[in-house]
């Protein structure tokens, strides 16, 4: 499995367990697998196998028997750290299969690594260099860069999935826009627009 999930890695992309070829009839077949430790499971392989780890989503899927048997479907974003080792090699993706690697498509991957972390150094030293307290003596500052891996696909849905979306939202505005902590960081920093704006 961890082959596959570093294949994925590359571009991003899905895994449904709980599916099998049949390559006689070139069809796909239901094969529903117990769900019951399966997604921690597959998130374990995914730190653990890796190198560097994987950050992986998983979705559950009841079979219809209701006997604690489905599916799972694991999301794979694109990871900005590619290509991830398993058993000393790199895998990639083609049409249908996975790939062992060449050594000019791992050169190239690495490279488009070291691009990244290069921007990434590049965006620290521009925040350092604009930063307004830098002639503040003795006193030390901490800069963070940071870009999420993934986000879980359901995040938005508790405001966005109900029928009173639009109420929950602008409570959630409201709530931001009066919090004492929020106006106090906010107070003369004239971003436009803002959370005032938000309707």
């Amino acid at each position: 499995m961890a082959r596959d999930l570093s294949s994925f890695a590359v571009h991003g992309g899905s895994l449904i367990i709980g599916v099998q070829e049949n390559k006689e009839s070139r069809t796909f077949e239901l094969a529903p697998q117990p769900l019951n430790g399966l997604p921690e499971k597959t998130e374990q392989v995914a730190r653990t196998v890796p190198d560097p780890p994987l950050t992986i989503l998983t979705e559950e899927i009841s079979a219809a028997a209701d006997d604690g048997t489905g599916y799972l479907i694991v999301h794979i974003p694109a990871s900005p750290v590619a290509p991830h080792m398993v058993d000393n090699r790199y895998f990639g993706r083609g049409d249908k299969t996975k790939y062992q690697m060449g050594d000019a498509e791992v050169v190239t991957l690495h490279a488009r690594r070291r691009n990244t972390e290069a921007d990434t150094l590049t965006l620290l030293r521009k925040e350092m260099d604009e930063d307004p307290l830098r002639d503040g003596g003795a006193q030390s500052h901490l800069f963070l860069v940071a870009q999420p891996a993934a986000g879980r696909r359901d995040m938005c849905l508790p405001i966005t999935g109900a029928r009173d979306w639009n109420q929950r939202l602008h409570a959630l505005i409201r709530r931001a826009l009066e919090a004492p902590r929020t106006r106090a960081a906010l107070s003369g920093m004239g971003f436009s627009p803002d959370l005032s704006s938000a309707h």
